[in-house]
C-alpha cells in the first residue's frame, strides 16, 4: 500500500500520487488501517513540513518483518521535517546602532534559538563570540570557586539540602574583566560554564549578579554532568571558562538577537549583507519532532524513516537529566527523533542538522534497531544515543538495548551546548555495533561506552579525528567500567603521601561484563587525549588492527584487555597503564609504538603537555601490589627519535608512596617484560600519506605483526550531505 504527502496536498483527498495528503498526521492515520497486514510506504514529496506538535507513533503504527511501514522521501526530492515556525511578515525598523526591531507576538511560545536564512544567530551574550582555531569561541574565566559555606553565609536560603550531588551556588567573577553594563533582567540570562576539570559544561539560569561581592549566583541547572559521588564534576573555579547569554544590554554585535517577551519585540543585529525584509526567519518550537513509543511487552516494530532531512529543535539542557549508569555522563532522554520500546526500526539516508539537543535517542527496550547512511552536523548535544535503564532491567524485564547498530554515517560539529557529548553514546546496552563512521570536530569523545553492562560491542572501521576540541582528558574513544569490582579507593585514592596505597584483586569482573567488546580496524588521529581510553575499570576488551596517530592508549584498572597488532604513532602520551589490578589478565603484544619528543598539544588539556613523555614508549602508574602488570607482554616493536628505549613507571617506595622511575631496556626486561621485543625502525610504508603498513623487511614482521588494510576506514559509499535550501521550501 502506498500513500503520498505533499505541502500542496489536502487532508481531505485520497492520498494518491495525484491527490496527496497535506499532513503527516493524516498519512499516519491512513497507514494504520494497513500496518501489520501489508507493507506500507508513505511517500513525502518535496517541501518543508513544519510540525506544530510532536508526531507520536505507537505499536499500531509499526509493521512486521515482511510488512514494514516506511516514511520515505520521494526519489530526488528535498524533504525537510522541521520543528520550527516561520516568522512571516515581520515589520523590521531600525532601532539603533545597526540593530533592527520588529513586533512579534509568539503567543507564549518558548524561544531560545533564531535562524536567519538557515544560519543560527547568537542570543545577546557576554563575552561576544570569537570564532578562532581553538574551537572555544567567546569564553572568559571565573576568578575562583565559591565555597558552599561562604554561599550559605551570604545567602542562607541556598542551603536547601546538602548532599553529594549538590550543584554549586555560584562563582566569583573578575570585576575588572566582567561586563560593566547594568543588567535589568539578569534572571532571564543563562550561564554556560565548563566545570573546573574541563570534562564538560554545566548550564544554569542566572539568579543574580552580586557586584558588591563579585559573585554570579546560579539558579536552576547544573544537572548536565554525572558522576557526582565526589565534588569534582560540579567544580566551578578559576579554570572554568564561561559565557552568559540572553542579556538585552549585551546586544552589540552582528549576528546577535534578543526577544523582549514583555514588549513582544524581536531585536536583531543582522550579519553584513543580510536583507532583513526578504530574510527567512525561523524559531524552533519543538523539543522532539517524532517520538516512537512502545514497550517490551508491546514494542513498535519495523517502522522506518528514509531520505528525510530533520532540523530545528529547541535546546534541552534545562530538561530533566538522569545518570544512566556509573560513567561520567548525565543526559536528557530524548532527541529530534526518539525511540523507546522498539524493535527492528531504522533510520536510513537521513540528515540531521541544527538541533538544540540530541538528534536520535534509543531509550529503554531496544532490539535490532539501526541507523545507517546518515549525516549529522551542528547539534546541541550528541548524534546517536543508545541507552537502556538499569532500574527497569530486572528478571524478565529487559529494558536495555541489544544488537543495534550505527553504520556508514558522518558526524561533525556536535555539542554546540553540551560539551559532554559524542557522535555515538552507549549505556546499559549490549552488542551494539558502530562501524564505518566518519566522526570529527567534536568537543569530547567521538564514541563513548558509559559502562561495562554485559559488553559485546563492536567498534570497527571508523575514521575519527579532531576530538576533545574543547575538553580535557579522554580522546576519540572512551569507556568506563565502574562495576561490582571497581573500587574508587584503588583507582583514585592510593599512592598519595597522605593516604596508604590501596590495591585489589581484579575479581571475577567477567561476571558483570561476560561478552568481549571488540575495537578493530579503526583510524584515530588527534593532537592530544588518549586514542583509546579504557577508563576506570573497563573490562573484557579485544583491541587490534587500529591506527592511532598523535595519540595512543590508556588502560586504567579493570581486567581482561587484550591489545595486539596496533600502531601507536607519535602519541601525545605513551601507551599507558594505570592503577593495575592484581591478576588482571591483560595482554599487550605485537604492537608498534613510535614516539616523538617534540609533540605540541592544545593549552586547554592539562593532561597532555609538550614533551611530558620525553620519548618514553610506556607510562605505567601504580602497578599491582603483587604479581606482574600483564598476563603477557612481549613481541612489541618500539621506536623513538630520542634513539633509545625508555619506559616511565611509578613504583612503590618502602613508605608506600609511588615515585616515578625511568627504565632502560635492560632494567625493563629484568622485571620480565618485553623479553623478545625490539627497539628498531618499524619501516612504515608512507605514514605521511596515511599508509602505516610495514615493509616486508620490517623487524615487526619477524615479531609477528601482521599488516592490515588501510583503505577500509570510514564510510563505504556515499553519505547524504545537507542540500542547499531552495527559497520556495
Amino acid at each position: 500500500m502506498e500513500f503520498h504527502v505533499s505541502p500542496w496536498g489536502k487532508d481531505s483527498d485520497s492520498g494518491s500520487a495525484e491527490h496527496p495528503f497535506y499532513s503527516l498526521g493524516r498519512a499516519q492515520a491512513a497507514a494504520k488501517d494497513y500496518a501489520g497486514k501489508e507493507a506500507v510506504t508513505l511517500w513525502l514529496h518535496e517541501g518543508t513540513y513544519r510540525l506544530t506538535e510532536t508526531l507520536v507513533f505507537g505499536p499500531a503504527d509499526g509493521g512486521t518483518e515482511n510488512t514494514a511501514v516506511t516514511y520515505r522521501a520521494w526519489e530526488g526530492s528535498r524533504v525537510y521535517l522541521t520543528g520550527s515556525s516561520l516568522l512571516e511578515n515581520l515589520l523590521w525598523e531600525p532601532w539603533r546602532d545597526g540593530i533592527y526591531a520588529a513586533p512579534v507576538d509568539l503567543g507564549g511560545k518558548e524561544i531560545d534559538q533564531l535562524f536567519v536564512n538557515g544560519q543560527l544567530m547568537d542570543r545577546a551574550r557576554f563575552p561576544n563570540r570569537n570564532d578562532d582555531a581553538s574551537g572555544m569561541p567567546g569564553f572568559t574565566y571565573f576568578s575562583g570557586e565559591l565555597p558552599r559555606e561562604r554561599a550559605v553565609e551570604l545567602k542562607p536560603e541556598t542551603d536547601e539540602m546538602s548532599f553529594p550531588r549538590t550543584a554549586p551556588e555560584g562563582a566569583y567573577f573578575n570585576p575588572e574583566t566582567f561586563s560593566k553594563r547594568p543588567w535589568k533582567r539578569p534572571e532571564e540570562a543563562v550561564v554556560h560554564t565548563f566545570q573546573g576539570m574541563n570534562w564538560g559544561t554545566l548550564q544554569f539560569r542566572l539568579r543574580e549578579v552580586d557586584r558588591k561581592n563579585s559573585i554570579l549566583w546560579f539558579g536552576e541547572g547544573g544537572t548536565q554532568i554525572g558522576c557526582w559521588t565526589c565534588p569534582t564534576p560540579a567544580l566551578v573555579n578559576e579554570k572554568s571558562r564561561f559565557y552568559i547569554e540572553n542579556v538585552f544590554e549585551e546586544l552589540d554585535t552582528p549576528g546577535e538577537w534578543y526577544y523582549d517577551d514583555d514588549a513582544k519585540v524581536l531585536y536583531l543585529y543582522p550579519l553584513p549583507g543580510v536583507d532583513l525584509q526578504n530574510a527567512r526567519v525561523e524559531i524552533p518550537v519543538l523539543k522532539n519532532i517524532i517520538t516512537v513509543r512502545g514497550s517490551q511487552r508491546e514494542p513498535v516494530k519495523n517502522l522506518h524513516f528514509s531520505g528525510i532531512s530533520f532540523r530545528h529543535t529547541l535546546t534541552t539542557y534545562f530538561e530533566i537529566y538522569d545518570v544512566p549508569s556509573n560513567g561520567d555522563w548525565a543526559l536528557y532522554r530524548g532527541g529530534a527523533l526518539s525511540f523507546e520500546g522498539t524493535a527492528h526500526c531504522g533510520v536510513d539516508n537521513c540528515v540531521f542538522t541544527d538541533m538544540g539537543g540530541n538528534a536520535i535517542f534509543f531509550s529503554g527496550y531496544s532490539r535490532d534497531n539501526h541507523v545507517q547512511n546518515s549525516y549529522f552536523a551542528r547539534l546541541g548535544d550528541s548524534a546517536v544515543c543508545i541507552v537502556g535503564s538499569y532500574a527497569a532491567t530486572n528478571g524478565k524485564q529487559k529494558n536495555f538495548a541489544y544488537q543495534c547498530s550505527v553504520s556508514n554515517c558522518r558526524m561533525h560539529h556536535l555539542g554546540l551546548y553540551g560539551k559532554q557529548s559524542a557522535g555515538v553514546f552507549i549505556a546499559v546496552s549490549s552488542h551494539i555495533t558502530v562501524a564505518h563512521c566518519h566522526i570529527h570536530h567534536v568537543p569530547r569523545a567521538a564514541i563513548c561506552i558509559n559502562d561495562g553492562f554485559c559488553g559485546g560491542h563492536t567498534i570497527e572501521y571508523n575514521r575519527i579525528h579532531d576530538t576533545c576540541l574543547e575538553t580535557s582528558d579522554h580522546g576519540p574513544f572512551n569507556s568506563w567500567g565502574r562495576s561490582v569490582y571497581y573500587c574508587s579507593s584503588h583507582s583514585h585514592g592510593g599512592g598519595l603521601k597522605d593516604r596508604p596505597p590501596v590495591c585489589h584483586h581484579a575479581g571475577n569482573a567477567l561476571q558483570y561484563s561476560p561478552y568481549t567488546t571488540v575495537i578493530r580496524g579503526n583510524y584515530f588521529k588527534d593532537l592530544h587525549g588518549w586514542g583509546i581510553d579504557l577508563d576506570d575499570g573497563s573490562t573484557n576488551y579485544h583491541i587490534y588492527n587500529n591506527v592511532c596517530v598523535g595519540i595512543s592508549i590508556k588502560l586504567r584498572d579493570g581486567s581482561y584487555r587484550t591489545v595486539e597488532n596496533n600502531i601507536f604513532y607519535k602519541g601525545a602520551n605513551a601507551p599507558s597503564f594505570h592503577m593495575g589490578h592484581t591478576d588482571n589478565h591483560d595482554i599487550y603484544r605485537r604492537n608498534i609504538v613510535v614516539m616523538e619528543t617534540g609533540h605540541a598539544v592544545p593549552e586547554h588539556d592539562a593532561d597532555f603537555q609538550p614533551n611530558v613523555h620525553n620519548g618514553a614508549v610506556y607510562e605505567l602508574h601504580r602497578p599491582p601490589m603483587s604479581g606482574p602488570w600483564f598476563l603477557e607482554n612481549d613481541h612489541n616493536l618500539f621506536w623513538s627519535d630520542c634513539g633509545v628505549f625508555k619506559a616511565k613507571a611509578s613504583v612503590y617506595t618502602p613508605d608506600g608512596v609511588c615515585a616515578w622511575t625511568a627504565f632502560n631496556f635492560e632494567s625493563w626486561r629484568e622485571m620480565g617484560y618485553d623479553l623478545h621485543s625490539q627497539f628498531a625502525d618499524p619501516m612504515l610504508a608512507e605514514p605521511e600519506k596515511g599508509d602505516f603498513r610495514v615493509r616486508p623487511d620490517s623487524p615487526a614482521i619477524k615479531l609477528g605483526f601482521v599488516n592490515f588494510p588501510m583503505d577500509q576506514f570510514g564510510p563505504e559509499g556515499n553519505v547524504p550531505e545537507p542540500l542547499e535550501d531552495r527559497e520556495e521550501l
